[in-house]
């Protein structure tokens, strides 16, 4: 066993009631570590910990209070202290038993896949092993709870593929823009030329071509929510096909109008 002597870090401090009263004073360098009040019931650890908290605050630092015993005099002295800093802001205060006064934190705000959306939904339901340590409750809701994690999963896989093909669509968009402009053009000089001379401008084509437009961009409006595979060449030609209808739309319009 080493006999070497301890090396004592740190500083103590012992407070006794006794008539005279004096300050006690420690260097800031050593509350960077830990600090250990001890004393009997009602003997002041509390209020010893409210002045050390007020201090800190005062100071402009960062404090974060973790009490087990949810304190409320403690939390109302922490306030006080913001607020005689003038940024009452800076007090937050969060405690599930009490929602009217506490923060609200969202447990779906920050993530970087969305499948974590699924998972932090789903750990708020019991898994089998919970309700089986549940004695009186092994069997409620055993058939409900498997039921809403599938729907939950299936929910988060249709936004997951939307947010994938719509990004595919933006990322499309300047190509079919290449293609939309000149076959908006040919449908237009189409249509002057029509006008000069005895060619036939079909009403039923340019109907059809209208309904065709239309069919075809609901239709891949539809189907980004189809919770089934979706092949990306499918979003390029929709895109395609839809220019050359609108140039036989405007190719096909009525000689006056």
């Amino acid at each position: 066993m080493d006999s070497s002597p301890l090396i004592k870090v740190g500083n103590s401090l012992l407070f006794k009631l006794k008539c005279q009263i004096w300050s006690e004073l420690i260097h800031l360098k050593h509350t960077e570590g830990h600090t250990l009040i001890v004393g009997t019931t009602g003997s002041g650890k509390t209020r010893m910990f409210d002045i050390l908290i007020s201090q800190a605050i005062l100071r402009g630092e960062a404090v974060i209070i973790i009490d087990p015993k949810g304190d409320k005099e403690m939390r109302d002295n922490a306030r006080r202290a913001c607020e005689a800093m003038g940024q009452p802001e800076r007090f937050v205060s969060f405690h599930p038993a009490f929602p009217e006064e506490s923060v609200r934190i969202d447990p779906l705000r920050n993530f970087t896949r969305v499948t974590e959306i699924a998972s932090r939904l789903a750990a708020l339901i019991p898994s089998e092993e919970e309700r089986q340590k549940s004695k009186g409750m092994q069997d409620m809701g055993k058939g409900w709870f498997a039921w809403v994690k599938g729907r939950m999963e299936a929910f988060v896989n249709v936004i997951y593929q939307f947010y994938t093909r719509l990004a595919l669509l933006a990322a499309w968009a300047p190509y079919m823009l290449i293609l939309f402009v000149p076959a908006v053009y040919d449908g237009m000089m189409t249509w002057r030329i029509k006008r000069t001379n005895f060619d036939y401008a079909s009403p039923v084509l340019h109907r059809y071509s209208v309904r065709g437009t239309m069919y075809l961009m609901a239709g891949l409006f539809i189907a980004f929510f189809i919770p089934i595979a979706l092949d990306p060449v499918v979003i390029p030609l929709t895109m395609m096909t839809c220019c050359v209808l609108v140039g036989l739309t405007f190719g096909n319009l009525q000689k006056r109008v």
